[in-house]
């Protein structure tokens, strides 16, 4: 396992081996010169290197700011927190990463001494320690349930003001037994400050009014399981879709298929909005979930907000919660069932058609897909019902949060399941999201689109919502 994973064009390769001699030098691993042993996938071996990495360092220049892999291997360190930028040429970043402080190394000679470089191999370093740090840490505890989780959070500057910041997710858990011994005067001035948050913070109220024509009729058949305090349910259609992209779907990921035929033949409800904090913070009422601390409420609002910060094992733990509360069998959502609900009878990349804009979801909207106008970008989530649901009346599955769902990673569609059950074999290591979130480039909205991370992994983007497998009926008449 290297420290370093360097992403960069090959045009760049002299300016990126002199960096790599001094990372070598300072007993710090980098890869970036693969050699793909023959009958490797070469998308598998670079997605575990990503993985493995404590640090992504990426090399922008006027080749790489222009390719769609550099920016994709970016996007995942920019993700975790953990990607120290530099610019070989003085090139402008691309859109979405021009708000992270990146070192300007077009008049580099190359000297170790230079200041600029003293500080790039001071912030690789350190997250080189944190991550070994951590790993060390968990590898002393019993079980997950006493191991301190990994937190994925913005990287807005250079890795060496990192761990200056106060970082709200990283406070998940630790911060409960403060709070607690702050006494009530401190709970309360939270709680205020969440209050002004939630009343002053970004939100949408306007949604679009209209379906695009040409898309199916909008169908909804919803309940609940235990009034207010439950997910909303929507009962989903059987059927058969394509899942995955065509080949010729503009910016598809290259694990996107083969396109197959999956087939939902049995009674199944999916959650109509992703998990809510209410939902989050009725099930801390009964003892079922650990606090949502009043810092993230003061971050990010509650209400109606998606709840955020949770990892795979929290979403899989809420689930337990709720089926052991309402004694009917609700889980995790399959990866198949999640694109099979967004898609919701259609075939274009998105939902509603084959362009995007932000007054259709929440992403970052400075960022085109192909030709549309550029808009905003909130850089927050928002209220789940905040935009048009989809025609079978499911709310936020493209934008807004990541869903995670039940499914291991694999780099293809090769021996998927067809019936639309979760992959339970493979990379499990790595658990699969779907559906983009407030941050995502458009192309992470699309209906096929797929991303993978550590179970452990909690950050300000991800999400979930659940699922309930039926008997013969999800209502009964």
């Amino acid at each position: 396992m290297a420290d370093v994973f360097i992403s960069y064009k090959r045009e760049d390769r002299g300016a990126v081996e002199r960096l790599v001699r001094l990372l070598e030098a300072d007993q710090i691993t980098a890869w970036w010169d693969p050699s793909i042993v023959p009958g490797e996938r070469y998308a598998a071996v670079i997605h575990r290197a990503l993985d493995d990495a404590s640090c992504i360092v990426v090399a922008w220049s006027r080749r790489s700011v222009e390719s769609l892999w550099v920016q994709d291997e970016a996007g995942i360190g920019r993700d975790r927190g953990v990607l120290v930028p530099v610019s070989l040429d003085g090139v402008e970043p691309p859109l979405g990463f021009r708000q992270l402080q990146t070192l300007n190394l077009a008049d580099w000679n190359g000297r170790p001494d230079d200041p600029r470089i003293v500080h790039f191999l001071a912030g690789v370093r350190r997250l080189v320690v944190k991550r070994a740090t951590t790993e060390a840490a968990s590898a002393t505890l019993p079980n997950r349930g006493d191991a301190k989780p990994h937190y994925s959070e913005p990287d807005r500057v250079l890795a060496p003001a990192i761990d200056k910041r106060s970082s709200a997710g990283a406070a998940f858990w630790s911060r409960r037994s403060v709070l607690f011994a702050a006494g009530s005067v401190v709970a309360a001035l939270l709680l205020a400050a969440g209050a002004f948050m939630l009343l002053s913070g970004p939100r949408e109220t306007s949604k679009l009014t209209l379906y695009p024509p040409g898309l199916p009729t909008p169908v909804e058949r919803s309940f609940t399981d235990c009034g207010a305090g439950c997910p909303v349910m929507i009962v989903v259609p059987t059927g058969t879709f394509q899942m995955g992209s065509p080949e010729r779907e503009p910016q598809r990921g290259s694990d996107e298929g083969p396109q197959h035929e999956v087939t939902f033949s049995k009674p199944l409800a999916i959650a109509k909005f992703p998990v809510t904090v209410d939902d989050w913070e009725f099930c801390v009422s009964q003892h079922g979930c650990t606090d949502w601390p009043p810092a993230l409420v003061a971050k990010w609002g509650r209400g109606r907000q998606p709840v955020i910060n949770v990892s795979w094992e929290d979403a899989k733990a809420y689930a337990a919660w709720l089926a052991r509360y309402t004694g009917k069998k609700y889980r995790l959502v399959s990866e198949a069932e999640r694109e099979y609900i967004t898609r919701a009878g259609t075939t274009t990349p998105f939902w509603w058609g084959s362009t995007i804009s932000a007054e259709q979801a929440n992403y970052d909207g400075t960022q085109r897909y192909t030709d549309e106008p550029t808009g905003r970008f909130r850089q927050s989530t928002v209220p789940v019902d905040s935009f048009q649901p989809n025609p079978w009346g499911f709310y936020d599955v493209s934008g807004n949060t990541w869903d995670w769902v039940e499914d291991c990673y694999h780099d293809s569609y090769d021996g998927a399941p067809l019936d639309g059950s979760a992959w339970a074999s493979g990379d499990c290591n790595r658990r699969v999201l779907r559906g983009g979130s407030w941050g995502s480039q458009p192309r992470n909205l699309r209906s096929a689109a797929r991303y993978r991370l550590s179970p452990v992994v909690r950050g300000d983007w991800y999400g979930f919502r659940v699922a309930r497998t039926c008997e013969k009926v999800c209502v009964e008449r």
